[in-house]
């Protein structure tokens, strides 16, 4: 994983520790800014459930072994 990460604004360097005021921060700016590029929100929140839905099962078996 590289040291830094650039979201737009917002530069994260390293193993630095958020609040969670600042993650939240952090998401919110890029929900907006995915919101500005037409991506968010997807058109139909419940459009392929299922596949996630087996996904989860799976690694919860997983998890149990």
């Amino acid at each position: 994983m590289p040291d830094c990460v650039f979201f737009g604004r917002i530069v994260l360097v390293g193993e630095e520790k958020l609040s969670f005021r600042q993650a939240l921060s952090i998401f919110e700016a890029m929900w907006e800014e995915g919101v500005s590029l037409g991506v968010l929100p997807p058109g139909n929140l419940l459009e392929r459930i299922d596949v996630d839905i087996k996904i989860a099962r799976i690694l919860n078996c997983l998890k149990r072994s």
